[in-house]
């Protein structure tokens, strides 16, 4: 029979291993008119026949969305199939950096995005807006409130006034972390597998006790020089082991909007009361003013904006737990030293 040591090093080591269950959000961003149609129709087509429930982002403007048939098309067919939760999202009117937006800018920029969703898609409201290049500042949370929005996704290198909490809240922040393709240069993303972004996942779940894992498009067509409306199998087959992965972690997806409802109690019981952000905003790899106005919408040009999109090499890599994330991890520690002390006395 093993000694007590070998049982508590076994223990230990099982129980620093863990991760729990937690709800997971795919962040489908980019969606528009005429750009990369068979990334845009594949990537809803796959997720619709997983019954894998997705939050698209739309970029609004009427200039931008909903001329293109085949794109309004698909997204419709989502919105109309009873059985798959397809949660629309404001992606900004053209795709704009909302950190270098006054608030009446951002206000009016929202404004038409919002209204002209509504109408292509005749839904009656939106409830998330998920922040161009992953960035916003001061302004951007008190407009969304007042337009009545109640979520909003950037991403963790912007929105990094932790903890994000899980309950009690009018407004909730639930930034990506997750991805699955690094950032190669301004004008495409280079795609990563499936465990690396699993990595990004389980990481995330470990601090924040959620993930939200952003999709492009582009990420998803064969790249010869400028992106092509070839669909890129490899990746797709990525993707497939990366929801398969997710699946057997014993995480359940759902839209960003409800990551909150689908936390385990044991983990909304640590954020309880409304905590609006109160530091200054990271804007780190936004686009500046000129960079905006030489690419326009995100994937009009060959020339792409810089975003702040997760990569592998990215300062989460070395996680400090704050106290938002370590009560489930003391509890773990705790358990492991009370059965260290009983295993060494038998």
């Amino acid at each position: 029979m093993p000694s007590p040591s070998l049982y508590s090093l076994v223990l230990l080591l099982g129980l620093l291993t863990f991760t729990y269950a937690a709800p997971v959000a795919i962040r489908f961003d980019d969606i528009q008119d005429f750009f990369c149609n068979v990334g845009q129709i594949e990537l809803m087509k796959f997720f619709m026949q997983r019954n894998i429930p997705v939050s698209v982002g739309v970029i609004g403007s009427p200039n931008v969305i909903g001329k293109d048939r085949l794109i309004v098309d698909i997204v419709l067919q989502g919105i109309e199939k009873a059985d798959w939760e397809l949660e629309l999202c404001n992606h900004g009117s053209v795709h704009e950096d909302f950190s270098i937006l006054t608030e009446a800018e951002q206000r009016e920029r929202l404004m038409l995005a919002d209204e002209n969703i509504k109408r292509v898609f005749n839904i009656a409201k939106l409830d998330c807006f998920i922040t161009p290049f992953n960035v916003f500042n001061a302004y951007t949370i008190p407009v969304l409130q007042a337009a009545g929005y109640k979520t909003m996704s950037a991403g963790d290198l912007s929105d990094t006034n932790r903890p994000y909490p899980l309950t009690g809240q009018t407004f909730y922040r639930f930034p990506s972390a997750a991805g699955t393709s690094n950032e190669l240069e301004r004008s495409r993303f280079a795609p990563i597998s499936a465990e690396q972004s699993m990595e990004q996942v389980t990481r995330q779940v470990r601090r924040d006790h959620f993930s939200v894992v952003t999709v492009h498009p582009q990420e998803f067509v064969n790249w010869k020089g400028a992106y092509t409306n070839e669909k890129n199998e490899t990746q797709f087959g990525e993707l497939a082991k990366l929801v398969d992965m997710i699946t057997a972690a014993g995480h359940t997806f759902v839209p960003i909007s409800r990551i909150a409802q689908d936390a385990p109690a044991s983990v909304k019981s640590v954020f309880i009361g409304d905590v609006p952000p109160t530091r200054p905003v990271i804007t780190t790899g936004a686009a500046t003013s000129q960079q905006q106005q030489e690419t326009g919408v995100i994937g009009r040009t060959t020339q792409m904006p810089v975003t702040s999109r997760p990569v592998t090499t990215r300062p989460f890599v070395q996680i400090t737990e704050d106290s938002s994330s370590s009560s489930l991890t003391g509890s773990f520690l705790l358990l492991v030293a009370a059965l260290f002390v009983v295993l060494q006395a038998l």
